[in-house]
């Protein structure tokens, strides 16, 4: 198969691919809608009319309880991290304190950041 593709593709650079995905998805966006369409029943020609005919759809009532619940949703995973950010920038500024870290090896040790090896 590698044979067959190096024999007949080689002086493309990638030209045969791409056009053929190219094609490839414009017959996806062009046909599966009409296939779907067709699939439960709808005439094809629904697709093919201009100018499209709007249908007037008529909406649910407008529901609080769904808008209610819809917020405390939305409250439940922005509330704790907001918290979050609020307390941590107000109380922990004041507790850290920056050092610098030491560059030489005898004032980490000074430091307390390094251990005097155990003698064994």
């Amino acid at each position: 198969m590698k044979l067959c593709e190096t024999k007949y593709f080689a002086n493309t650079g990638g030209k045969v691919r791409r056009l053929s995905l190219s094609v490839l998805a414009l017959l996806l966006v062009l046909v599966l809608p009409v296939a779907g369409g067709r699939w439960v029943g709808l005439p094809s020609a629904v697709w093919f009319e201009f100018p499209p005919r709007q249908v007037v759809v008529q909406h649910a009532p407008f529901q609080w309880w769904v808008w209610i619940a819809l917020v405390l949703a939305i409250l439940a995973v922005v509330l704790p991290v907001v918290w979050r950010v609020v307390r941590s920038t107000a109380h922990d500024a004041d507790r850290r304190v920056r050092r610098p870290r030491p560059t030489c090896p005898v004032n980490a040790f000074r430091a307390g950041r390094v251990r005097r090896p155990h003698p064994t």
